[in-house]
């Protein structure tokens, strides 16, 4: 720049156009190409991360089923005495919640069941028994014994376990 007195007029000089990019540092916007793919980086990182969180809850979902059937009663049983339909839902057989119809229908059946019988299945004491082969079913299933103590009364029942999409859930539940 060429040097100027004060109260002179200023006309720009050949010298006033040229910029040292050392001495004036400007931020100026990426390149259209270089911006696209920092938005692709961003955007795959962001799926990688979205896998892996997804693959870890898949990995914990699989590694938290039912090890045997007389598992899958007490985590049922379990369940329906916190009253958590949802978990109860994922440990059902296919015909149960195809019999059940939505998700949504059998969390309101069994919240009316139990506003209807009054019972408080968290004072209930439940005992989970042994599981035995049923012979008389086509897929492989089993009879878990279980006993329920309510008020001084304790009752034997069992509920059916058929192995499906390698694990076990309840049906007859």
């Amino acid at each position: 720049m060429t040097a100027q007195h004060i109260g002179t007029p200023w006309t720009p000089g050949p010298d006033d156009w040229v910029v040292d990019p050392a001495a004036t540092p400007v931020a100026f916007p990426l390149p259209t190409r270089r911006r696209a793919r920092r938005g692709l980086l961003v955007g795959a990182a962001a799926l990688l991360l979205a896998a892996v969180v997804g693959g870890f809850v898949l990995v914990r979902e699989i590694g938290s089923r039912p090890d045997s059937p007389s598992e899958v009663v007490e985590q049922y049983l379990t369940a329906d005495q916190r009253h958590d339909w949802r978990a109860s839902w994922v440990l059902l057989c296919h015909a149960e919640q195809e019999a059940a119809g939505s998700l949504e229908r059998y969390v309101d059946v069994k919240a009316a069941t139990m506003a209807t019988t009054g019972l408080d299945i968290a004072d209930v004491t439940v005992v989970v028994g042994g599981a035995r082969e049923r012979v008389d079913s086509v897929q492989p299933s089993y009879l878990v014994t279980f006993w329920i103590g309510h008020d001084g009364l304790v009752r034997r029942e069992e509920m059916p376990v058929v192995e499906e999409d390698g694990g076990f859930r309840v049906c007859g539940g």
